[in-house]
């Protein structure tokens, strides 16, 4: 039997955990060490697939989440919990969703940015049988995004202040000139 991802794709059933670990395959398959996927059930709250890179991306081990589906909320930054659950919510309507949120990883406490594109799988009645998403680290990224716009700021800053300067330089300018102007025809009489 076949569960449906959105989008179309057919993915066996068997693979919702007896393929071996994705990274076990040779070539590593589908993911690397700076993002990994994974298959849940909300609604039973199991999750049926979470590869090894989960540990690198998230800094713990993924027996807390192959135990419970619900351990996402000890590793999601409190204040993208809300929208985590409405992006869990969109998944079990059937829709696909893109988002990034924040993690404190348990390891070392720093909080990294993911990006996490979910999907559900619809089984073979065309329902939301699961739902799954393949999650990268962006922390970096977001980082020199943040510093390049900062720059950008600071320089725009310097470039406002440097052409203020200069039109006060300017009507400086234009007024000694008037008043060379004005010296010159008083002068003259």
């Amino acid at each position: 039997s076949a569960m449906q991802l959105a989008g179309g794709a057919l993915m066996p059933t068997r693979a919702l955990g007896l393929l071996p670990p994705v990274d076990a395959r040779p070539g590593r398959g589908l993911v690397g060490l700076d993002h990994f996927m994974w298959i849940a059930d909300p609604r039973t709250n199991r999750t049926h697939y979470i590869n090894p890179a989960y540990e690198q991306v998230i800094g713990g081990p993924r027996e807390p989440l192959e135990k419970s589906f619900a351990y996402w909320r000890q590793v999601v930054h409190p204040d993208d919990i809300a929208m985590a659950e409405a992006g869990i919510g969109l998944m079990m309507a059937g829709t696909a969703r893109d988002q990034q949120l924040r993690i404190i990883r348990p390891d070392d406490g720093r909080v990294r940015v993911l990006d996490d594109r979910g999907f559900p799988i619809f089984d073979e009645k065309g329902a939301v049988g699961l739902i799954g998403g393949i999650v990268r680290d962006i922390t970096e990224s977001v980082q020199a995004r943040e510093e390049l716009e900062r720059r950008v700021a600071e320089r725009t800053h310097e470039l406002e202040e440097s052409l203020e300067e200069r039109r006060r330089a300017e009507a400086s300018l234009a007024q000694a000139q008037r008043l060379e102007t004005v010296g010159r025809l008083t002068g003259g009489v």
